[in-house]
């Protein structure tokens, strides 16, 4: 089923900045009502640590942050660090829509090596929920940005629109497969000449794009 009928008019605007991460409440939705409580669509920060404007502090496996937005977005930019001495899996996921199955799919899990973390990632361009949750934490991940672009690419922040040659995060080696989209996320078979996202799976099952030029 189309996800606009599961949740009519609680979708967010792209482009999605979660700060000030300590309001969430006024959010406006696409169909210009606002959000009204914390835990609502299309916007939410569910976590145990610590809240403010800045940031918002991941403290048990229950916590999680997540957004619904109706229209394709190209990519997501997460900004977080880890403070601890334990292991710690925090997973970056999304999915076309979170009531049904086949439910999340994870783009990116982040360990204890991958912190201070700071990076863009492609999203699927049929999906439109994005969540952040630790699914092991032995001590507090936390998270200073989270922006969903729009269809072009912006609101990613400074120096992370997708025009920046500079904005994507690097791709890793060991790549076992690439897909190639549009800036405005539409798939191609095969990229002509102009700027595309290339999409890179690596033998280890993390996902990363770039932007590359034909």
């Amino acid at each position: 089923d189309d996800i606009s009928e599961t949740h009519k008019g609680r979708a967010a605007s792209l482009p999605i900045d979660f700060k000030p991460f300590s309001t969430v409440a006024l959010l406006e939705r696409e169909n210009s009502t606002v959000q009204s409580a914390a835990s609502e669509h299309p916007h939410w920060v569910q976590v145990s640590g610590d809240v403010t404007a800045d940031k918002a502090v991941f403290t048990a496996t229950s916590d999680k942050m997540m957004t619904f937005y109706a229209s394709a977005s190209p990519a997501v930019r997460v900004k977080a660090d880890y403070s601890g001495s334990g292991t710690v899996e925090f997973k970056i996921q999304e999915t076309r829509n979170a009531d049904v199955t086949p439910g999340w799919r994870t783009i990116r899990v982040l360990r204890a090596a991958d912190f201070p973390f700071d990076g863009v990632l492609h999203l699927n361009s049929d999906s439109r929920f994005i969540k952040l949750v630790p699914t092991k934490l032995s001590g507090s991940v936390t998270v200073s940005e989270f922006r969903v672009a729009d269809a072009s690419g912006k609101g990613l922040g400074e120096g992370f629109d997708l025009d920046d040659d500079t904005a994507v995060s690097g791709v890793a080696a060991t790549a076992v497969s690439a897909e190639y989209f549009t800036t405005a996320g539409a798939r191609v078979s095969a990229p002509g000449k102009g700027i595309y996202i290339e999409r890179v799976v690596t033998a280890d099952g993390q996902v990363t794009a770039r932007k590359v030029a034909r």
